[in-house]
């Protein structure tokens, strides 16, 4: 199967999802798309709080998210002003805006505990996409409390 013109974008802090989540694309993903782009959730990493890791944690982290993609070009990690990055919303808005330029024209937005471990499953939601079926795959997590976007959804769907 050919690359299909598409970009994963996800949002995390998380270095052991980050560290699933570029196993993932490497491993299952790349056959449908074309690049990974992440966006680095950095807020906590500057709010005074016991739990929170310091400055110097923040350059360690970054040094093991590079050290995840090597030369690999087409996974970024991008690390939005952490003002940007207290609401998932705002969060993926920053992140949008700063790799449109590189972006293809389909978009796989997984949360940050989302991976996929089969697939063919995936290659058969890809290939009813190509074909027009339906446009999108998924459901909200429940976080837009629109009831009647996912009945739209359900509907568009089946």
């Amino acid at each position: 199967m050919n690359k299909k013109d598409a970009t994963q974008l996800m949002i995390s802090a998380d270095p052991l999802a980050i560290y699933i989540a570029v196993k993932c694309y490497k491993n299952r993903l790349r056959k449908f798309v074309d690049n990974f782009f992440v966006g680095i959730h950095t807020a906590h990493y500057w709010a005074p709080h016991p739990d929170n890791p310091t400055n110097d944690e923040m350059v360690e982290l970054t040094a093991f998210f590079n050290n995840l993609i090597k030369d690999d070009p087409d996974i970024k990690f991008v690390y939005p002003h952490h003002d940007y990055t207290t609401q998932h919303g705002t969060m993926l808005n920053a992140l949008v805006k700063e790799v449109y330029d590189d972006c293809k024209s389909n978009l796989l937005i997984t949360e940050t505990d989302d991976f996929f471990v089969n697939a063919d499953m995936l290659e058969n939601h890809v290939d009813r996409m190509n074909r027009g079926d339906y446009d999108f795959v998924g459901e909200p997590r429940g976080c837009t409390n629109n009831q009647q976007l996912i009945e739209f959804e359900r509907k568009v769907v089946k």
